[in-house]
């Protein structure tokens, strides 16, 4: 009968050991559980942010792209009006020569 106490408190000791490593585990998954949900939330909030990125990312090179657009849109117009204005000048400096000339023939016909 004594050795059957000592063993069914041997047992109990065992037992209440393994129901305090039980216990410690059991505290510990919770505590990890707990990380794992908050680095969860942490990655989805960075999801959302690096979305949030891409979309500004291909908004910026849309507009990009525009600009380009304008530019090249901006440096023809530049280049017509360049044009135009080196013709104005040529028949402008040819008006000033004929009107040289003529002046000139002008003065001949008078001193004779």
């Amino acid at each position: 009968l004594h050795a059957a106490e000592e063993g069914r408190e041997a047992a109990v000791t065992e037992l209440t050991a393994t129901l305090e490593t039980l216990k410690s585990t059991c505290a510990s998954a919770q505590k990890t559980e707990e990380k794992f949900r908050e680095a969860e939330k942490d990655l989805a909030e960075l999801q959302h942010t690096l979305n949030a990125e891409v979309e500004t990312n291909q908004i910026l090179r849309s507009a990009e792209e525009e600009m380009k657009q304008v530019i090249s849109i901006e440096h023809e117009r530049c280049d017509m009006l360049q044009r135009k204005n080196d013709e104005m000048e040529y028949s402008l400096q040819d008006a000033c020569k004929n009107l040289e000339q003529a002046n000139q023939e002008n003065s001949e016909l008078r001193e004779q």
